[in-house]
């Protein structure tokens, strides 16, 4: 027995369990998995509503109903829970369920295309053309000899199905983020753009100003400007003034939503923030805790991208960094994570990986689907405490690297 036991945790540790084989194996089967959801679930629905009666890809309705406010010339009606509230009863119906809108006045420029499709239609839209963005940006991660990989890690990703089955964002997150951690060494405008694009969820935006300095330039926050004020120009000539100031009247309702009350979930809300009140403790002590971290993040951030690590590592430890240094990010928002899986793999491949980083890239990669489970029925915030663990353990490989570049370590795993 204890042999036995040995060989196992032995295993783990050197990650030997992880052949190519296996994980193409794993991953093909994950998605067949999801694609057959996807397809029992519109052969089960009706219409625009599922088996149960709640709506499909029941985030995205918040979406196309916003666009279709805006379409009739009623945008500041976003920014009212009540007029919210009853636009989705009037589209879907009670039973669809209510998804409050929190974003700033410049995603309506999204929203209001899609609305003029009819729903399923631009939820499908919506979730192909921003699956190809999150992909491609996945791929952009990886060398050559590994892009079939990455795509596969990319499509097979829990979070990735999470994402879809919401209707959410994370796609184009993912793809913004991405874009913009890739572009900051060379390309410092196209960086700064793109963090500014991605803005329409500004508590992701956090580390975008540590990362420009970082890069001891500029060029990247005078891009950002610029960008961020032509949008809100669009956003004002397509849709009035009037947005700015209803979406700032809105800011309270958005606060008491997501951090006060914890309308999702906390289960469902994977920071820092979340698993404190998860465990129970009060507002105050869960924001000094968020806090806490979110400089600790910006220090460690900091102190990497202006090292001499790997640049793979420096990239790989922004994602994880992002998702800690807010209160606020659900499970579909660990789609953010693919990228640095793959961004670790290639390092890994390339220079040896250590013991457990095969198996902790695999708790990783599996999290997206239990923490939610976990969370409602263990009050475990397994969420948090997994991003945690992968922050910290790419920040110390990134230390490492950074005193002894030459150096390489660990196992040939995942090299046959």
């Amino acid at each position: 027995m204890f042999s036995r036991r040995r060989i196992f945790t032995e295993g783990l540790a050197t990650g030997a369990w992880a052949t190519r084989q296996r994980l193409w194996a794993s991953g093909c089967l994950l998605i067949g998995a999801y694609g057959l959801a996807g397809l029992a679930l519109l052969l089960t629905g009706h219409g625009d509503a599922d088996l149960t009666g709640r709506l499909i890809g029941a985030d995205f309705g918040m979406i196309w109903s916003a666009g279709r406010s805006a379409l009739e010339g009623r945008p500041d009606d976003v920014f009212s829970l009540a007029a919210q509230a009853a636009r989705q009863e009037a589209l879907f119906g009670a039973a669809a369920g209510f998804t409050p809108w929190h974003y700033p006045p410049q995603f309506l420029l999204v929203a209001a295309p899609l609305a003029a499709l009819p729903y399923l239609a631009a939820l499908a839209a919506w979730q192909l053309v921003t699956f190809v963005l999150y992909a491609a940006a996945t791929r952009a991660c990886a060398p050559p000899a590994l892009a079939g990989a990455a795509l596969l890690l990319a499509a097979s990703f829990p979070a990735a199905f999470i994402n879809a089955a919401h209707g959410q964002n994370g796609f184009l997150t993912a793809a913004l983020l991405t874009g913009a951690v890739l572009a900051l060494r060379a390309r410092p405008l196209l960086a700064g753009a793109l963090f500014a694009i991605m803005a329409y969820k500004p508590q992701f935006c956090l580390l975008a100003p540590v990362l420009l300095l970082a890069q001891g330039g500029w060029r990247g926050f005078a891009a950002a400007a610029v960008t961020g004020c032509a949008l809100l120009a669009a956003t004002i000539a397509a849709f009035g003034v009037s947005v700015v100031p209803a979406f700032l009247a809105s800011l309270p309702d958005a606060k008491r939503l997501t951090l006060e009350t914890g309308a999702a979930g906390w289960e469902k809300i994977q920071s820092v923030f979340a698993a404190v009140r998860l465990l129970g403790g009060s507002y105050d002590l869960a924001m000094m805790a968020q806090v806490a971290v979110t400089l600790g993040v910006v220090a460690c951030v900091w102190r990497v991208w202006r090292s001499q690590a790997d640049l793979r590592l420096k990239r790989a430890l922004v994602f994880p960094g992002v998702l800690l240094s807010t209160p606020y990010c659900v499970d579909y928002d660990m789609v953010l994570l693919a990228p640095a899986l793959v961004l670790l793999a290639a390092h890994g491949v390339a220079r040896g990986f250590v013991r457990w980083e095969i198996s902790v890239m695999a708790l990783v990669f599996v999290t997206p689907i239990l923490a939610r489970l976990v969370g409602g029925a263990l009050h475990l915030p397994l969420g948090a405490l997994v991003l945690s663990a992968l922050f910290v353990w790419t920040f110390r490989r990134a230390r490492a690297d950074a005193r002894d570049p030459a150096r390489i370590r660990g196992t040939g795993a995942l090299r046959t």
